[in-house]
């Protein structure tokens, strides 16, 4: 019985497995860029460098389209403030 349970423990989805993310998905951040962005991803190699969508420009002007940008990507481009 004992090794039923472990083997269920290591492949069974327990809650306390599951990563918590830096910057969940759908919170707003503000990027060195002055931009505003939307995560999208997480980076679980790098998890400061998630991947989001950029809403705005420099001068917080919405985009009518907005851009994908992995910030692994752009090591000149960081959060810099993160909206809840």
């Amino acid at each position: 019985m004992a090794v039923a349970d472990i083997y269920d423990a290591m492949t069974s989805d327990r809650v306390y497995k599951k990563e918590i993310a830096i910057y969940p998905r759908g919170c707003q951040v503000l990027l060195s860029t002055n931009e505003i962005g939307i995560v999208i991803d997480s980076n679980r190699s790098m998890p400061l460098r998630p991947v989001v969508n950029i809403i705005t420009d420099r001068n917080r002007v919405p985009l009518k389209v907005p851009k994908k940008v992995e910030l692994e990507l752009h090591p000149d481009i960081v959060v810099t403030q993160i909206f809840y």
